[in-house]
Parts: C-alpha cells; structure tokens; sequence
C-alpha cells in the first residue's frame, strides 16, 4: 500500500486544474479559428465547428476530456478532500467514489443558484465561471484540512487489463468516429433556449431529451414546470438527472449531437471499466470458493476477461447503437449507476450503495425494481451482510419518498397542484411501471401496447445478439456467487420484461454488461475453460440459427391468428425478403394488392423484388402505378431511373 500527503496530493490536483482550464481554453481558442468565418461563437460541436480534419480532431479530443473532467469529476474530487475529516487517512478509490455524486450535487446547486439570481439564462462562459468557482473554493477549503494521505494500491501489473481496455475502447472510438463525433446540430426548435413545440406524442423522444436539456439552461426544473402543463395538458416528469448532463455537456461542447453522443461514448467506456473491476474483483466469502490461488488465477485469466468485454463492447456499438442518435439516451448512465450500486453491495460498502442506487433510480425509475430485485437475491447468497443491507435499503427507500415529496411541493409551489396530481396519474405512474404491469396506459397519452408474438421474439433476438451471446450464460450453472447474483437478478428483471406488454430495443442494454460479467467470471473461476469455450461457440450457432428463422415464424404465427389483415401479411412479406425468399414474398405482397390495389407500400416492396431479380418490366411496372396513383412520389422515380441506368449500362455491354 502506497500513500501520499494530501497537503502534496492538492497542490498536484490544483495545478493539474489549471492545465485542464488551460488545454480546454486552447482547445476552444484553436477550433474558433479553424470555424466558419462569420461563426458567433467557437464550440467543438456544431455547425460552426470546423470539420475532422486531423488537427482539428486532436483539438475536439482535447476539449472533450478536459470537458469530461472538468464537468463530471474534479469539483467533487476535491470537495471530498475538502469535507473529509483532517488529519484521517482515506484510500483514493474511496475519494474517486465519492467524488461522482457529490460532483453532481455540487454543478446542480451552483447552476440553480446562479438561475435564480441572474436574469439572464446560462450560457458556456458562465458555467464555465460557475465550474471555476466551484473548483477554487473547494481547493481553499481542502488546503485548511490538509493533513493525513491519501492511499492507494497501484502496480503495473494490475493496471495492465485496463489500459488494455482503454486502448481497445479508443480503437472501437476510432471506428465509429465519423458517427459519434457528428457536429450535425440540434432541431432547430429546440435551439436558443426553447423548449420542445408541438404535439409531444409526435416529436421523437429524442427531441423531447434535448429540448428538457435547453429549458434548464433558463429554468429551475424543466420537468415541472407548468409550461409544459399549458402547452401539453401536464408538465414532463421524466427521471431529472439525465438533463442535467446533457446540459453540461451542451454548455461545454455545443448544442450538437456530437456533444452528448461522444459523452455517452465515455461513460460507457467506465461502465465497461467498472465492469471488469467487478469480474477481478476477489472476496472468498463472496466467492464461496477457497482462497488458495485465487490470486494467481485471476492474474492469469485477466486476459481473457478483457477479451470478452472487448468482444461484448465492439458487438454493442456494432449492433445496438449503429444509428448514433440512439446513443444519448439516458440508458448507459443508469447501467453504470447501476453496476456501481451492485459494486458496492458486494463489496460491503452500504452507504456508496445507497447513494449510487439513489442516481440509478433518477436516472431511470426502473431502477428502483431492478435494485430490490438485486437485493432480494444478495440477500440469499450472502447472509452475513443482511442486517447492514435491510438498513441501507431502507434508508434508500426513505430519501426516494423524499425526492417525490419535493418533486410534489416543487410542482405545487409553481402553479396548479391539481395539474400535478393529475401528471401523476398520467405520466408518472406510467413511467414508474415502466413494463406495464399495474395497468394499460391512459387513453390518449400513449398508444396501448399489446403482447404479440412478433415483439416478443423480437426482444429475444435483441436478447442474443446485443450481448453477443453472452446472455447464454445467464442460464448456465455456475459456483460463483457474484456470478449467479448477476443472472439471478437480470434473468428475473428478463423475464418480467419477457411478460411485459413493453419489449423496446433499450431495455437490452443493461444484459450486454452484465452478461459479461457472467461470463467472464464464469469463464475465469472454471476449471474447465475448454468446455466453456465450447458452451459459448455452440450458443452462437444456434443463436445464429433462431435469428435466422424467428423473424418468419413469428410473422406466420400472427398471419394465422389475423388472416385478414394486411398490415400483418404485409410483415411476413418483409421478414421473406430479408431472409432473400423472394418469391414467398412476392405472393404475399400480391395477395395485398389484390385486395387493396392503392397499397403504395406493398407495390414499392413488390416492384423492389422484381428488380432485385433482374425482372425489370414487371418492377417497371409496379413503380408505373404507383406514379398513377400518387404522381410525386420520389422513391419510385428514384427506381425508374435506377432501371433506366441499369438497361442503358446492359446495352452498352
């Protein structure tokens, strides 16, 4: 165990605040010269940014890990230093844990604090000064407590896995740069301050999550306030948290997409992090296994563990997030608050617990069920820690009541408490049964959902292949105790959204981690590796294979229980052309014309699959009456010229 004074360890952090203010100031300084000529302002995303030139892509890293710091780690970094009693001893890890939510608390305060006093709304110098003020008087009131060190426990040899994984992480970043570092703007009704305009069941969720992000920058709480109650009928209520971090991250890098995206990019990468520190991590007792040559085994089989998380990673980005858009969603930060939470419960600490589970459950109120779900099976596993644990649930519990008793009296202190009574009713609840298991919506808020055969298979493919086959290890026996808390906990949390009437493509996400985390710990603290190697290749074949044909099934299960209708046909008719049986689909795709001639969607498909065959007369035709009955309709023009060139190119040959 190494140690450092603190005296020494805040000189060290207070310089290394300066170069990052520093390097984030020459970062902006640099890319405001390379932007558009006339730009108003300089911003690292964004239409004014310049484009990904390499010079110019050095400067945007730059920014962005200046950013990521200075936004989401260094204020609670040395505030910990600051509030933690002098002359006492503390381990770095334990700081660094702290240091997250308190960071969080912190940039909120001082934001909300300058909103109610200043008229004028938020803008990046200004957070920028709140940011600067936040760090310097945490250093004042660090310095007055600098006695005792800080300790912590590093070699090279156990930090090896993980920059392995950083420079794997990097890779996948490079891969997917274009797409992640995309400076294309935000809509522009939600620039300049607004809030989202229109009919809210008919702009895209995504809009509604920026348009949230751009109201705090001139209001206190964007999900309460009642102009959303004038304009919608009741104010948005969504989890709070994940607002403020996209407000962060729009006031430092620009209101772009790139902005938020490449910050989800980071903190996927320390969930993946934070991953692989629970497959490493070592506890007999949790274990229930003998401490002889855990060590030395672990040591051994980090390689392999950073592999999966790579593999799982890479297949993620690939398959779940190839539409960049998708990634600022507010999922990867409740999957890393969330394995952070069951971090901490393993490890014992019940009060990082706590408030670690507090942010999961504000970042998305399905925590709350996957949280006691998780409890509930640490409970059974583990019984020596079940009294401290019942305590810290409790205690969780009770600051939940409290948040909703605030978010009540907020609510009521700005306007018509009967407006909020009646969100709760409509928005809330629906949001809290977040599987649709209490109840169906209300009329008129959102279309009802129903249980088919078709989303069901659906979410089972995405069950697969989003964790690239690892979810087969949910199933698996296994002796490890932290590895069977994992599949205990998320095969329940599976098969209530299995249940559910909502199956949706996000839900995914939080099995690709901790489907990893299965695997590689069984993977490590096996015998019989070979075995499972084998396990897992067989498990892709056969995944591969139900991929393959479930598609088709499912759509000729619904086609036999709804033979009439056309929108199901029409399906199985899309689900045969994926699967490159064009002519099964042609019949299907004639069978709705024959009953509704004037079905554009089902001519365009038909017409798709003539061409694909090489029959232009008859594809030419199909796009002809398409033209006859909407005349401007671009797509079939656009294939008309497609045959056009094709038969020119073949009498050329």
């Amino acid at each position: 165990m190494k140690s450092i004074s603190r005296k020494k360890a805040l000189v060290i952090v207070a310089l290394c605040s300066l170069g990052l203010f520093g390097v984030y100031g020459l970062s902006i300084m640099g890319l405001s010269r390379m932007a558009t000529p006339g730009a108003k302002a300089s911003v690292v995303f964004g239409p004014d940014a310049p484009d990904s030139a390499i010079f110019s892509l050095s400067l945007k890293i730059s920014a962005v890990v200046a950013t990521l710091i200075l936004a989401f780690i260094l204020p609670g970094f040395i505030w910990v230093l600051a509030l933690w009693p002098a002359g006492k001893d503390v381990h770095f890890s334990r700081i660094v844990a702290w240091a997250f939510p308190l960071n969080v608390a912190l940039l909120i305060a001082a934001t909300t604090i300058f909103k109610i006093v200043s008229s004028s709304p938020l803008a990046r110098s200004s957070f920028l000064g709140l940011d600067a003020a936040v760090v310097a008087l945490g250093l004042i009131l660090a310095a007055r407590k600098a006695k005792g060190n800080i300790r912590f426990r590093w070699s090279f040899k156990s930090a090896v896995p993980y920059i392995a994984f950083g420079f794997a992480t990097l890779l996948c970043l490079g891969v997917f740069s274009q797409e992640m570092l995309s400076s294309a703007a935000l809509d522009t009704a939600l620039s300049g301050g607004k809030t989202i305009s229109g009919d809210p069941l008919s702009r895209w969720d995504l809009d509604e999550r920026f348009g949230l992000a751009q109201s705090l920058k001139a209001h206190l709480l964007p999900h309460w306030h009642l102009e959303y109650a004038d304009r919608f009928g009741f104010p948005v209520v969504n989890p709070p948290l994940h607002s403020y971090f996209n407000l962060f991250a729009l006031l430092f890098l620009g209101d772009a997409f790139g902005a938020v995206s490449i910050t989800s990019v980071a903190f996927i990468y320390v969930a993946s992090l934070v991953a692989l520190s629970i497959v490493l991590f070592q506890k007999e007792d949790a274990l229930g296994q003998e401490p002889g040559g855990q060590s030395k085994k672990v040591a051994l089989g980090s390689q392999p563990a950073v592999l999966i998380l790579v593999i799982t990673i890479f297949g993620y980005f690939f398959l779940h997030e190839s539409d960049p858009s998708t990634i600022v969603f507010p999922t990867h930060l409740f999957v890393l608050t969330l394995l952070l939470t069951f971090g901490f419960l393993i490890k014992g600490e019940f009060r990082l617990f706590v408030v670690y589970a507090l942010l999961a459950a504000l970042f998305r109120y399905a925590g709350v069920l996957v949280i006691s779900v998780g409890l509930f099976f640490h409970l059974l596993l583990d019984k020596a820690s079940r009294r401290p644990a019942l305590r810290a649930y409790g205690e969780y519990l009770a600051l939940l009541v409290l948040f909703f008793v605030f978010i009540l009296c907020a609510s009521a202190a700005q306007g018509n408490l009967a407006v909020f009574l009646e969100t709760v009713k409509y928005e809330v609840m629906v949001r809290f049964d977040h599987f649709g298991l209490i109840g169906p919506p209300p009329s008129g808020l959102t279309p009802e959902p129903k249980v088919t055969v078709a989303n069901t298979i659906s979410f089972l493919n995405w069950f697969l292949y989003g964790p690239v086959f690892l979810s087969i290890f949910f199933f698996l026996p296994k002796k490890d105790k932290i590895a069977r808390l994992f599949s205990f906990t998320f095969i329940a949390y599976f098969l209530i959204i299995l249940a559910s009437r909502n199956k949706r493509v996000h839900y995914v996400t939080p099995f690709v981690f901790t489907a990893a985390i299965v695997a590689a710990r069984t993977f490590l603290f096996s015998k019989r590796k070979l075995i499972w190697v084998a396990v897992y290749i067989a498990a892709v074949f056969c995944g591969l294979g139900w991929i393959w044909i479930s598609g088709i099934a499912a759509q000729r299960i619904n086609v036999a229980l709804d033979p009439d209708s056309s929108a199901v046909r029409y399906k199985l008719a899309l689900a045969y052309k994926e699967k490159g049986m064009l002519g099964r689909a042609q019949r299907e795709l004639q069978r709705i014309i024959s009953r509704d001639p004037d079905d554009t969607d089902a001519l365009m498909e038909l017409g798709e699959c003539y061409l694909i065959q090489g029959r232009y007369k008859e594809a030419e035709d199909a796009f002809n009456r398409i033209l006859k009955i909407y005349p401007n309709h671009r797509p079939a023009r656009g294939k008309l010229e497609e045959i056009r060139s094709l038969r020119s190119g073949g009498d050329a040959g």
